[in-house]
């Protein structure tokens, strides 16, 4: 069985928390998932800003 590889090792996840994120779809062609998500960011993301009136994060959808 092959070692898992945590999302961190992605270039682009640091910072995030794919636990405290939410998937809104998967779409899966022949050899390519694609998954659109509302994804966690933490303040040391190059993306992060302060959570919108009524978020308790901020969220992105990359």
């Amino acid at each position: 069985m092959a070692e898992p590889i945590h999302c961190t090792s992605f270039p682009g996840f640091d910072g995030t928390s794919l636990e405290d994120s939410f998937v809104l779809e998967i779409q899966a062609t022949p050899g390519r998932p694609d998954i659109t998500l509302d994804l966690m960011i933490g303040w040391a993301h190059p993306s992060y800003r302060d959570p919108l009136e009524g978020e308790v994060a901020c969220f992105v959808r990359p």
